[in-house]
């Protein structure tokens, strides 16, 4: 992926629902790029943690599909940086250090900051 990883500056969570199932998404700001839209599922495969608020402060780098490629269901992509192709994070040094000690789950409540 040649994708550059930027700031998460806020997350954002909303539920979709999807032949009847509900789906909890995320919407990461970061900076100086279009927002990435990844669901629950992804984010807590790819970072071990399943709220992403702890997140800010980390880096992600997203690459989207091209208009014409195919999506899962078989439909092509008709617009630019919409369909999320590929993703990484980079975490922060607070959140490599709580891993370090063990802490996968983490929740807080109120503000958390880590440098980036």
């Amino acid at each position: 992926m040649n994708a550059k990883h930027l700031t998460i500056t806020s997350v954002r969570t909303f539920t979709q629902e999807r032949e009847g199932e509900k789906i909890t998404k995320y919407i990461f700001k970061r900076k100086g790029a279009p927002d990435a839209f990844l669901s629950a599922k992804q984010v807590a495969s790819a970072t071990t943690y399943e709220d992403p608020s702890v997140l800010v402060g980390s880096k992600l780098a997203v690459s989207y599909k091209k208009v014409g490629d195919k999506m899962l269901n078989g439909q092509p992509v008709t617009s630019e940086e919409s369909i999320v192709d590929e993703f990484d994070f980079k975490l922060s040094s607070g959140l490599k250090t709580l891993q370090a000690m063990g802490a996968n789950e983490v929740s807080f409540s109120g503000a958390l900051s880590f440098d980036a």
